[in-house]
């Protein structure tokens, strides 16, 4: 069982524990790392225009999203390009989708491609990918996490899961902030019953489906 993203806050360490304790594996991101490490996760350090020198250095780094400082996504190419890991939300809303069209002429998924750092990527949020952007990621071997209950709370909106899935996208999923549920399978049963509602089906995600989105 995997917890595939925890946003660092109040009950981030208990739900590390949560799954741990049974054999699972968790990602987290944070602005303090030592915290998770010594717990024995290896976290990703949350990047952003505050972050200072040392920050960009951590192995493993997480991106809130594109629309931020230039230098700072200068900065992710470079880490990337040196052996960083990156994991970064993206295609999370339609303003933001509309947003970096304007701007650049392509998706979300396909500026990550084109600055060069999709390759063996993690994505939340996403949303708003279309069949082209589900056909590059998986060309690239990037994956993607799923928060149901942060971004349902939220109001971003319900992915395609089911399109996902069937062309082949690795999907996980996670607890997100926490604020509705800390447990990774009570995500995966809101994400069935959303997608469920979504495809007019009472089993859109089967069994095996299920399975590997917990196992990611």
């Amino acid at each position: 069982m995997t917890d595939a993203l925890i946003y660092d806050n109040a009950t981030a360490a208990a739900r590390v524990q949560r799954v741990t304790q049974k054999g699972g594996r968790a990602n987290v991101v944070t602005r303090r790392p030592t915290v998770f490490e010594a717990m024995h996760v290896m976290p990703y350090m949350h990047i952003d225009e505050t972050s200072d020198a040392a920050d960009f250095l951590y192995p493993r780094l997480y991106l809130p999203g594109l629309e931020t400082d230039d230098a700072v996504i200068d900065r992710v190419i470079e880490r990337v390009a040196e052996g960083a890991a990156l994991f970064v939300r993206a295609a999370e809303t339609l303003d933001e989708v509309g947003r970096l069209d304007v701007r650049f002429h392509l998706s979300p998924i396909m500026l990550l491609h084109k600055l060069g750092v999709l390759d063996n990527a993690l994505l939340t949020g996403g949303i708003y990918l279309d069949n082209d952007d589900v056909d590059l990621m998986i060309q690239c071997n990037a994956r993607l996490v799923l928060l149901p209950s942060t971004d349902i709370g939220g109001g971003k909106g319900i992915p395609n899961t089911v399109s996902y899935l069937g062309r082949g996208l690795a999907v996980g999923i996670g607890t997100g902030d926490g604020v509705y549920t800390q447990d990774v399978r009570d995500e995966l049963t809101l994400l069935k019953l959303i997608t469920n509602a979504q495809m007019c089906s009472p089993c859109a995600i089967d069994e095996r489906q299920a399975a590997a989105i917990l196992d990611f």
